[in-house]
């Protein structure tokens, strides 16, 4: 467990992205002696001026695989910029599913008076933890598979998003539509499958299972992925990613088969990452306000700390469908 201040700080303090800093934490191979030392060395520097602060602290727990412009660094900046406004030290725990681990015991002993949970509850640590009550839980993305009426959850409009993605791609004459999934230990990975299959039979298109392929919500099984879909002897003439990075995994593969993006096949996400605007060409996707449900997890947590009436304790906020260059008529409809 540590200090999420601890984090940015010592990447600041050893000039080197944040993700290195954590692959020292993670022991990690792929870390230069160098950097090694600078890292550790930085990371003493800050965990000892923290250690000598009185500050509450509240706990984020987020799968190990964070990236700084990805879903959940983005996720992370939301929560620690709330938790810094409402007076609180934010203390960042990669899990990482295959290392046990009582997570329950890990935050009490890092005196920890409240926590976000941003992993799946499916895992025995994290199921523990749910039945714990010794302190208050926000939990992201757990809307379908949490049984508990006065959870605190929180999650975006997965449904509405995939609905509206899907009408897009439909609207502009796609029948062979590809779909990459999520992890299917997320409650957003099922939904969003779920609206794809829903969008297909309201359109009268038959479900091909040859067309959806399991992902795991990272561009480089997302890239391996699409080269399958592509390999068919009926392609699709669009992908829909279940997040940005899927979708940016789909238009590498695209573009190495020398397929033109918006025009010979189109392709879109759901996140809204910082690189979807910047990638070329601009990707289409669903825009969810991943900064505001870390705030929004943090308010809630602070509110049940403090003993506050919560109207919603399931909140879903909306989504948004942001067309870009990436995708546009099918090939067969102009």
């Amino acid at each position: 467990m540590l200090p999420q201040s601890t984090l940015y700080e010592a990447a600041q303090i050893a000039n080197v992205p944040v993700e290195q800093v954590i692959a020292v934490i993670l022991d990690y191979d792929d870390v230069t002696a160098d950097v090694r030392a600078r890292v550790q060395t930085a990371l003493k520097l800050s965990q000892s001026f923290h250690a000598h602060t009185s500050i509450a602290r509240l706990g984020a727990i987020v799968p190990r695989n964070v990236s700084e412009d990805g879903y959940l660094g983005v996720l992370v900046r939301g929560i620690a910029a709330a938790a810094r406004e409402s007076g609180y030290e934010l203390l960042l725990h990669l899990y990482e599913p295959e290392r046990r681990t009582n997570i329950a015991a890990l935050l009490r002993e890092a005196e920890v008076v409240g926590a976000v949970i941003g992993v799946p509850l499916n895992d025995e640590d994290m199921t523990a933890l749910y039945f714990d009550k010794t302190m208050p839980y926000v939990f992201i993305d757990h809307m379908s598979n949490v049984p508990d009426p006065n959870a605190l959850i929180i999650e975006a409009d997965n449904r509405h998003g995939v609905a509206e993605v899907m009408q897009h791609v439909i609207e502009l004459g796609h029948r062979r539509i590809g779909f990459i999934t999520g992890d299917s230990a997320y409650a957003s990975a099922h939904q969003r499958f779920e609206v794809y299959q829903v969008a297909l039979d309201a359109a009268g298109i038959p479900y091909d299972e040859a067309l959806v392929v399991e992902g795991d919500w990272t561009h480089e099984t997302a890239h391996a992925l699409t080269q399958q879909l592509l390999n068919l002897d009926n392609p699709p003439t669009a992908v829909v990613g279940s997040n940005d990075l899927s979708a940016l995994g789909a238009m590498q593969a695209a573009k190495e088969a020398g397929l033109t993006i918006g025009d010979q096949i189109s392709i879109a996400g759901f996140d809204d990452i910082p690189m979807a605007q910047i990638v070329s060409p601009s990707l289409t996707t669903v825009r969810q306000p991943t900064h505001t449900i870390g705030s929004l997890a943090v308010e809630m947590l602070v509110k049940r700390l403090r003993g506050g009436y919560i109207e919603e304790p399931h909140l879903c906020v909306k989504t948004e469908l942001i067309i870009r260059e990436s995708t546009g008529w099918a090939p067969d409809s102009r």
